[in-house]
């Protein structure tokens, strides 16, 4: 993996949500393809015949049935569509998992991430560079002030909490930014997760913050990450070069062009 290199700062710009998207030419694309598991129950059994031997073991240890039906579709529905774009069988397709557990393909024709929630779940495939996605239900049922004192900073506080009115809904727009950061570079969950400032449109983030980290991607200076309210949902991909970024929501109909191809 690459270290990191001696950057100033990290800068985060946002495209999506306030930010003006005309701004970032686009060099790159982005498919993100997302699902609500109630709309692919009917496909569960045939996504479940494509998954490998350790997550057949996996979907064992589930204890809500919700769950695991959310697991079977989403790493199903993965296999799928990583064949279809590197025109494989989903059967003879197989994965290599980096020190904190993220997959890739053998030398990489492309590069995915794969994130799940309560009941939904979405995939970003890129060819040309690492990615991160991640995708949060917004939740009223936690304790959001408690969880924002040890792993938000106080301009994020500030901006969650300005009013009671959409605090959940801010609340969970700089959780996904943040993890789907995160993934993208690699480190997991950091310690001084507070120090990680991502609430204004161009963040500057010390790059001292992943030096524990030997497996960090940080190999550009710069960061870009998109945002897309989905119902109930908030959905942000983290890319270290400005993409178009292609949404397609997924259902039984729509996944038959992966199953037939």
């Amino acid at each position: 993996m690459s270290k990191i290199r001696s950057y100033k700062y990290v800068k985060c710009h946002f495209v999506g949500l306030t930010a003006d998207k005309s701004t970032y030419f686009s060099q790159d694309r982005i498919d993100v393809y997302y699902g609500f598991t109630r709309n692919l129950l009917q496909s569960e059994n045939i996504l479940g015949k494509y998954l490998s031997e350790k997550e057949n073991e996996r979907k064992l240890k589930f204890l809500s049935p919700d769950d695991c039906k959310t697991y079977v579709i989403s790493h199903g529905i993965m296999r799928l569509i990583l064949s279809f774009h590197i025109n494989s069988d989903p059967e003879d397709l197989s994965y290599y998992y980096e020190i904190n557990n993220k997959p890739g393909i053998p030398k990489n024709p492309v590069f995915f991430n794969l994130t799940h929630t309560k009941n939904a779940f979405a995939i970003a495939v890129t060819r040309n560079h690492y990615v991160g996605i991640d995708l949060e239900d917004i939740s009223t049922g936690i304790e959001i002030k408690a969880i924002a004192r040890n792993y938000f900073g106080p301009k994020e506080r500030e901006y969650i909490f300005y009013t009671e009115k959409g605090a959940f809904e801010r609340f969970f727009l700089i959780w996904t930014r943040k993890e789907a950061l995160l993934k993208a570079l690699g480190t997991g969950i950091v310690d001084n997760l507070a120090e990680i400032s991502l609430c204004d449109e161009e963040n500057e983030i010390d790059p001292l913050i992943f030096n524990n980290h030997s497996n960090c991607l940080i190999s550009n200076p710069e960061h870009f990450l998109y945002t897309k309210r989905i119902l109930n949902s908030y959905l942000s991909v983290a890319s270290p070069q400005p993409s178009e970024v292609r949404y397609q929501m997924l259902n039984n109909k729509s996944i038959s062009k992966f199953l037939n191809k």
